[in-house]
């Protein structure tokens, strides 16, 4: 039997757009490039990255000075390299906002691990630097890596909670759903895709295709869709989670009332 986390991985609309394996893209986005760019502008970044191109000078002497203090490849030295690097992009000096990118990367991976979502931060930097040098290829190539580090993540979830709760455990859905909108609202979508999703089939396997919780669930998911601009699925979404609380409510139904006929 193939694992709930694997079969997921090959039904995720939204990550397989940001990877460039699908066409199914939001109203406004033109390919699955532009698409993925969207990952890259919603992470957070530090105020260092509006600061004043003039500052470089003063931030220089703070890498310097922080790096005589801890090392050269101390964790507390990435916030002082991508600070210098952000100025840099600002500035325009790619080619110095590089290295101290590349160092930063370098760093967290050896602290935290290649597979840690952290280090999608200093992937998205990157991106950025070589879309603004128009290296797409390689900016392509850490867009589908930091994908491919969510997927991961999700799936090391969920395999979790199934091996701590078990897999008929009631609670299971609730708890995917918990740490699924805790990484929506970090901004790690495609793992929050996969664990919404999973959440659902794991109602359905549950308590039927037709049980208000998967109506809930359902319901979720298409708001999930609907924040990131993807219409059509959250429309199909929202149809089903309808037709479910209909049946199980009545049409008169303050949950049916609740529930959007369409999407805007």
């Amino acid at each position: 039997m193939v694992h709930l986390a694997f079969r997921l991985r090959y039904q995720l609309p939204y990550a397989l757009a940001l990877a460039g394996l699908c066409t199914s893209l939001p109203i406004g986005m033109v390919n699955p490039s532009t698409a993925a760019s969207v990952l890259v502008a919603q992470q957070s970044r530090p105020p260092s990255a509006f600061e004043n191109p003039a500052e470089i000078p003063l931030a220089e002497q703070t890498l310097e000075t922080r790096e005589q203090q801890l090392g050269a490849n101390h964790p507390d030295l990435v916030i002082d390299l991508n600070r210098l690097a952000d100025l840099y992009m600002l500035a325009d000096q790619h080619s110095e906002a590089e290295p101290l990118y590349l160092r930063a990367l370098a760093i967290r991976e050896q602290a935290l691990g290649k597979d840690n979502l952290d280090v999608i931060d200093s992937l998205n930097r990157l991106v950025e630097l070589y879309e603004a040098t128009n290296r797409f290829e390689e900016a392509d190539d850490l867009r589908l890596r930091a994908v491919e580090i969510e997927i991961h993540t999700a799936e090391q979830a969920l395999m979790l909670y199934e091996q701590q709760l078990g897999s008929n455990n009631p609670d299971l859905g609730n708890r995917l759903d918990e740490l699924a909108a805790e990484y929506q609202g970090r901004h790690f979508d495609v793992a929050a895709e996969m664990l919404y999703l999973g959440a659902l089939e794991i109602r359905e396997q549950q308590l039927g295709p037709d049980h208000l919780e998967v109506a809930n669930s359902l319901h979720k998911i298409a708001d999930f869709y609907e924040s990131l601009g993807y219409f059509k699925e959250a429309a199909s979404l929202y149809s089903r989670a309808l037709e479910i609380r209909e049946q199980q409510l009545g049409p008169d139904h303050i949950e049916v009332a609740k529930t959007p006929c369409q999407v805007s």
